[in-house]
C-alpha cells in the first residue's frame, strides 16, 4: 500500500470514529429532548386540570407518554406534583382523591395508595398537615412566636 493510500485510510479511520462520536452526542440530545417534552407535557396536564382550563396542545407524541410503565419513571417528581396540588388547594384543602383525579388527567399512572405514601412523608418532614382528612400546606411561623 502506497503511503497515500495509508494515509487515506487512516483519514477515513478518524472520520468514521467523529462520525460515531456525533451520532452518539446527536441520540443523547435527542432523548434529552423527547425526556423534557414529555415533562414539560405532565405538567401542562396536571395545570390544565387543577385550573379546569379545557385543551391543552401535547408537545410529547402519545406513545412515548404511554411506554414504559406510567411513561414518565423517574423523569417527573411525583412527590413535588403532589406538594403543588396542595399548595394550589390551599385555602379549601387537598384529598386523596384530589391528587389520584390530578394525577389521572395528567395522564399519569399511579397506584392507588401512592398518594398515602407521599403524604405519611411529607406530614413526616412537617411540609403538609392534615385537618379532617384534607391535607394544607404548613404555614410558616410567624415572627416573635
Amino acid at each position: 500500500m502506497t503511503q497515500l493510500a495509508k494515509l487515506l485510510e487512516e483519514k477515513l479511520q478518524s472520520m468514521k470514529d467523529e462520525l460515531i462520536e456525533a451520532q452518539r452526542i446527536a441520540k443523547e440530545a435527542n432523548d434529552r429532548a423527547d425526556s423534557l417534552a414529555i415533562r414539560v407535557d405532565a405538567y401542562r396536564k396536571a395545570l390544565a386540570a387543577e385550573t379546569g382550563e379545557g385543551t391543552i396542545q401535547p408537545e410529547a407524541k402519545e406513545e412515548e407518554i404511554a411506554s414504559g410503565g406510567d411513561g414518565l419513571g423517574s423523569e417527573i417528581n411525583k412527590s413535588q406534583i403532589v406538594r403543588d396540588i396542595i399548595l394550589a388547594r390551599a385555602e379549601q384543602g387537598a384529598t386523596t382523591k384530589d391528587i389520584r383525579e390530578a394525577f389521572r388527567k395528567a395522564g399519569i399512572n399511579i397506584h392507588p395508595n401512592y398518594p398515602y405514601s407521599i403524604i405519611a412523608r411529607l406530614k413526616r418532614n412537617r411540609t403538609i398537615r392534615e385537618v379532617r382528612g384534607k391535607y394544607f400546606p404548613m404555614e410558616p411561623k410567624k415572627v416573635g412566636e
